[in-house]
């Protein structure tokens, strides 16, 4: 058996962080190495804990999501990131790639449809 994936879960609502880092402990695949209310407190940590995912909230007060992506990213940090999102917004529009909500757990990613715009239609219940 292969070590697992080190993971950060970063989410300034505590509800959503809880969650979210249950689902990931529920995966033996998975290690949750550090959970965090805000992306500053994360990237004052990442550096030391080396995460290998973070599954990431974009809009939080201060820091935001892609701010610590860039943040580390600078400072050498590798690591797979998981966008979440509380609604659909701006933000997503500019990522232009498939996305689902955290609202919605019935759904998966689902592919693109070509000529779609950014994230229409690119979530679909599970089989």
């Amino acid at each position: 058996m292969s070590a697992p994936i080190t993971a950060l879960v970063v989410d300034d609502e505590p509800l959503a962080r809880r969650r979210r880092a249950q689902l990931l402990h529920d995966d033996p695949d998975i290690q949750v190495i550090g959970t965090f209310g805000s992306a500053t407190e994360a990237a004052e940590r990442a550096g030391e804990l080396a995460p290998q995912l973070l599954l990431l909230d974009i809009r939080m007060p201060g820091l935001d999501g892609f701010e610590l992506v860039q943040s580390l990213a600078v400072r050498g940090v590798n690591f797979f990131v998981i966008f979440v999102a509380a609604r659909i917004d701006r933000s997503m529009d500019a990522m232009a790639m498939p996305f689902c909500t955290d609202s919605d757990p019935t759904t998966v990613p689902a592919p693109a449809q070509p000529g779609a715009s950014p994230g229409a239609a690119a979530c679909k219940a599970p089989r």
